[in-house]
């Protein structure tokens, strides 16, 4: 496992950096996000058995680079909302996280019907993540 996996690439050279907007105090957003989600690979704890937290699983990383339409809207209502987390010091303030997943494809992964109805319920909905991340950052990211 390796939490910090973007230290461990070979990724692009960009600039950490842009300007400020002329029209808003906005400060400055990385060009790349790496998002790193570990999936453990072993059954949960039970409720009267010791947390486990450490085991085999699987990684999935994905980069995402920060567009020139992107670059070019500061104004925009959601460059403001993401400049505001990424350069937050306040603790409770990074504990708002929200994902949205998706499966596409539901109707093919051959799913029994609790499953897929659940699937079928939960799909695309915004979940709001516990705190159990981390956020480390580099150069340009």
């Amino acid at each position: 496992k390796k939490p910090h996996v973007a230290k461990y690439m070979q990724l692009p050279p960009l600039a950490s950096r842009r300007p400020r907007s002329s029209r808003t105090l906005l400060a400055p957003v990385p060009d790349l996000l790496v998002i790193n989600i570990m999936l453990p690979s072993y059954p949960p704890s039970g409720l009267l058995s010791k947390k486990r937290i450490d085991g085999p699983g699987h990684s999935i990383v994905i980069f995402a680079k920060l567009s020139e339409g992107a670059k070019a809207s500061y104004d925009d209502p959601a460059m403001k909302l993401w400049s505001k987390f990424v350069n937050t010091k306040t603790p409770k303030e990074r504990e708002r996280l929200k994902m949205i997943t998706r499966v596409a494809n539901d109707y093919d992964l051959k799913l029994d019907r609790i499953t897929s109805a659940l699937l079928r319920r939960y799909n695309g909905v915004p979940w709001l993540v516990r705190p159990e991340y981390e956020f480390h950052t580099g150069e340009g990211y």
